[in-house]
């Protein structure tokens, strides 16, 4: 991964970052308190990449469960960072706390017209299950992606 990228948990001040990359990269603004209140219940589940020369948060992933909400995963990197291993770092840091917590797999959803992340995911040994149809004429068909990460932890796909 480059050199100048530490991967970190969140800090408050990174909450209106985040929420701006999130819409940068999936079209969906998250609201900033989302962030902090994943951090302040399960922060481990809320990674930062932090450009170290700036401190700027320039990449996020959260799988968690926020409070009141559905299961949830983000991964979004600044598209300038795109093919510098960031995005690779993210999910395999994530991927780490999810088996340290016991997690036997993850599933996602990937908007289908975003084969980019689909053919990363793809790349980082997800399968696509399924294929979600658009809900509503406003939204798009969602593929259903899943990994497993071993034997011995609880079952989530």
């Amino acid at each position: 991964m480059d050199q100048g990228i530490a991967i970190e948990g969140f800090r408050p001040s990174d909450a209106d970052r985040l929420r701006r990359l999130t819409r940068m990269t999936t079209g969906v603004a998250h609201p900033a308190e989302l962030f902090a209140a994943v951090a302040e219940t399960q922060a481990r589940r809320l990674l930062v990449a932090r450009d170290k020369r700036t401190g700027n948060a320039v990449g996020l992933a959260m799988a968690a469960r926020p409070p009141g909400g559905n299961d949830m995963f983000l991964l979004a990197v600044e598209p300038k960072l795109h093919g510098k291993a960031v995005r690779k770092e993210l999910l395999a840091s994530i991927e780490e706390t999810l088996v340290h917590d016991g997690e036997r797999g993850l599933a996602v959803e990937v908007p289908a017209p975003d084969r980019e992340m689909a053919t990363f995911l793809e790349r980082e040994g997800f399968r696509v299950l399924d294929v979600a149809p658009a809900p509503s004429p406003n939204e798009v068909d969602r593929y259903v992606m899943g990994k497993r990460f071993g034997r011995r932890a609880r079952a989530l796909l």
